[in-house]
This record gives C-alpha cells, sequence and structure tokens, in this order.
C-alpha cells in the first residue's frame, strides 16, 4: 500500500487501511446482513461498495477508498482464495521475528503446562491449577 502512496498524493493512509479491513472483513462473512442507517438493507460483501457511495455524497475523494479496496482484495485473494485453489500454497507468511516477537511460547512452556499432575484441577476462569 505505500507504494500506491504517491498515485493518490497522500502520505496517510489510515482510510485506505481501514476500508482495507472492511473490505476483508465483508468478504469472510458473506452472509451477515447489514443495514446501513436503518435505510439500506444489504449483505456485508457490498459494505465497502456502500461506504464508497457515501463517501462520494459526501463529497471525498474515491481514489483513497478504491486503493483500500484493491489492496485488500489482493490480500483476501493471496491469503485465502489461491490457497484453496488446486496446486495453491500460501503465498502470504508472517515473518519468524514477528512471531517470535508476539508469541514467544517456548517449548518449555508446553512442556511444563503439560507436567501438570491429573489430580490438579484447572479452574475456569485462569487456566491454571488451584493453589490449594
Amino acid at each position: 500500500m505505500l507504494g500506491f502512496t504517491f498515485l493518490v498524493n497522500m502520505m496517510f493512509l489510515g482510510q485506505a487501511l481501514t476500508l482495507m479491513l472492511v473490505y476483508v472483513w465483508a468478504r469472510r462473512n458473506p452472509f451477515v446482513r447489514m443495514s446501513f442507517f436503518g435505510l439500506l438493507t444489504f449483505n456485508a460483501p457490498y459494505l465497502p461498495w456502500v461506504l464508497v457511495g457515501f463517501g462520494l455524497l459526501l463529497g471525498n475523494s474515491v481514489e483513497v477508498d478504491m486503493l483500500g479496496m484493491v489492496v485488500g482484495h489482493a490480500y483476501f485473494f493471496l491469503e485465502d482464495v489461491f490457497p484453496q485453489q488446486d496446486g495453491g500454497w500460501k503465498i502470504l507468511k508472517t515473518p519468524a521475528f514477528l512471531k517470535a516477537l508476539v508469541d514467544p511460547e517456548t517449548d518449555d512452556a508446553l512442556d511444563h503446562s503439560n507436567q501438570l499432575n491429573d489430580n490438579q484441577e484447572v479452574t475456569e476462569e485462569t487456566g491454571r491449577p488451584h493453589q490449594d
């Protein structure tokens, strides 16, 4: 998305990122019914288009919204559609340094959690054994 910043002459693409997330959510939830101001009822895949139309009524530029939809469509295709095709594979992968930064769970932590005694009860709230 950053490569397109010069095409739309904007350095802050928060609106495009928001519409990209809305587009991906809408494509992943095609049967959710939506209502726009109680006047227009439609299925979720049409939500990005409704937001673009409403933005046009308010006088907003369409280029940024369309950029978000194009990037959202590319992400949706590469993440959800292409891997499900015959001969497809997952192209987009989370970098290892980001996984280590966000989810630093190691094998030692897994081994420790598996070594709980069978007679120890685990509370539902914390998922930890009772301290007697």
